[in-house]
């Protein structure tokens, strides 16, 4: 059995948990729960449980601080933090204190399972002595190891005989190549084939390290048509390092999800972004405005830009990209409606299943994309709106105050804007500015009392608005090709 126990200041988070999961047909014993870090402290040293799930903001101990004193003190219990997206850099800062997983609040079931089954099974993997053996043949304690995780991505269109035939081969495959190298272990788990090799040297287990993965991948090729992913670990010293060898092959995989399937992937323990978080702010801004701007393509580089440099200042972690992602939407969301823009947000929740569910970068960054879009779109929408009953009011306006004299600082105050953006706004709405507009309304209407009265010209030039019947008189030229009366008098 597992021993667990769950950690939240809340006690109605924690009768959650212990309700969400039939822990005991997972194999899974809740040895204590605690409601704050000194008392999970205390609980963990003495039960010695092989998984914690703990919230992460707790008042007295963090759990972040919980988890380096463990660290300190040698015990090794896997610790699963919940949190929420207000905690998101907290949340980053305990996966580099070497948390196992954090899941977001409201807790998935399905997430939370899977997160204790991973821990399951890699408890089953502590012994290498036994877990790999063959032939009866036992690890030497000195020496150097390395670890190859090999994967098949077959989708659903073979069978599962056909996948079975294919799996079956690729290991017998592996068995016969790995026979001409030194120690080796071959051992199928989770659809997986793990390949632990040995040698006393380890320029010789380095020269291994280049050629073993190349050949594997060929042969399986030529025999089986397909393609094999392949995560190899750095070289380790001793016994006692294998199983973070095995860790190694496990962590460099995640790197098929960004750069596809059918390559070789090495671990880097020195891998780091060129990116500073602050990178993050950058363009979370930047995004922001554009969105404002309504300039379509520029919003969606931005968005395709964000996208990819993400990838990089989350050092190609797939769940602190996906928690990225999600705060942008989030932010996003936050400054428009600061701005006064009334939107209905989009549904997080949904978002961070989604995102979770894909097993490719490019479907994550196209469904991000859609996100983005509809985001957009809710801004974009709802602005049309309102400009639309911002231009009918003014339009309202000037038909009925035409005749006074109208300020455009007046206007614009109608419909609360500044008045130079007003103009900008005005002009961009209507194809001309608010000056040509106005005068355009004063002469149609000079013109028709013209035609049909027999009211004097600077009757007219002060009905519709001009205080000089002259300069009224200049402007009707302008417009119509003739002065006030030569019109009148050609139209006769």
């Amino acid at each position: 059995m597992i021993k667990m126990i769950i950690v939240d200041d809340e006690p109605l988070i924690v009768r959650g948990i212990e309700r969400l999961v039939n822990w005991g047909k997972l194999g899974v014993e809740i040895v204590g729960t605690a409601n704050c870090g000194e008392e999970a402290l205390e609980l963990i040293r003495n039960t010695g449980p092989d998984v914690v799930i703990s919230d992460i903001s707790m008042p007295d101990l963090s759990g972040i601080e919980v988890l380096k004193i463990l660290n300190k003190e040698n015990i090794n219990t896997k610790i699963i933090f919940i949190s929420g997206y207000q905690e998101f850099e907290y949340a980053r800062e305990a996966l580099k204190a070497g948390a196992f997983d954090y899941l977001v609040k409201p807790i998935d079931k399905q997430q939370l399972t899977e997160a204790v089954n991973k821990i399951a099974q890699d408890k089953q993997l502590t012994d290498f002595e036994i877990s790999f053996l063959n032939d009866g043949e036992k690890l030497q304690s000195n020496g150097y190891y390395m670890f190859l995780n090999c994967k098949h991505d077959l989708d659903h269109t073979f069978s599962e005989e056909e996948k079975e035939i294919i799996y079956f081969s690729t290991y017998n495959i592996i068995e016969e190549i790995t026979k001409k190298y030194a120690g080796h272990w071959v051992i199928s788990k989770n659809n997986h084939i793990y390949v632990l090799t040995y040698h006393e040297e380890i320029m010789e287990l380095e020269h291994v390290k280049n050629s073993l993965p190349t050949d594997i991948i060929e042969s399986v090729r030529e025999a089986t048509t397909q393609l094999l992913s392949i995560g190899v670990s750095e070289v380790v010293e001793g016994i006692n390092n294998v199983k973070f060898a095995y860790e190694m092959s496990n962590q460099v995989m995640e790197k098929e999800f960004f750069y596809g399937h059918g390559s070789v992937f090495y671990y880097k323990e020195e891998y780091t972004s060129k990116y500073k978080l602050e990178k993050l702010y950058e363009l979370q801004e930047n995004i922001a405005k554009e969105i404002i701007k309504f300039t379509k393509k520029k919003y969606l580089e931005n968005c395709e830009y964000f996208i990819n440099i993400i990838k990089e200042i989350a050092l190609l972690d797939t769940k602190t990209i996906i928690h990225y992602y999600i705060s942008t939407i989030n932010f996003i969301e936050k400054d428009v409606i600061k701005k006064g823009i009334e939107i209905e947000g989009i549904n997080l929740e949904e978002l961070n299943k989604k995102l979770n569910a894909v097993h490719k970068f490019q479907e994550l960054k196209n469904l991000m994309i859609q996100y983005f879009l509809k985001l957009y779109d809710k801004v974009n929408h709802y602005v049309e709106v309102k400009e639309n009953q911002e231009i009918l009011t003014v339009r309202e306006y000037i038909k009925k105050h035409f005749r006074e004299n109208i300020l455009l600082e007046t206007v614009a105050n109608l419909v609360y804007m500044n008045p130079n953006y007003f103009s900008f706004y005005f002009k961009k709405q209507m194809g001309v500015n608010f000056k040509e507009y106005l005068t355009d309304i004063r002469m149609r209407e000079a013109e028709k009392i013209l035609m049909t009265t027999d009211k004097k010209i600077y009757e007219i030039a002060e009905y519709v608005g001009f205080n000089d019947y002259r300069h009224f008189s200049e402007v009707f030229r302008k417009t119509y090709g003739k002065l006030p009366s030569e019109y009148k008098q050609k139209q006769k």
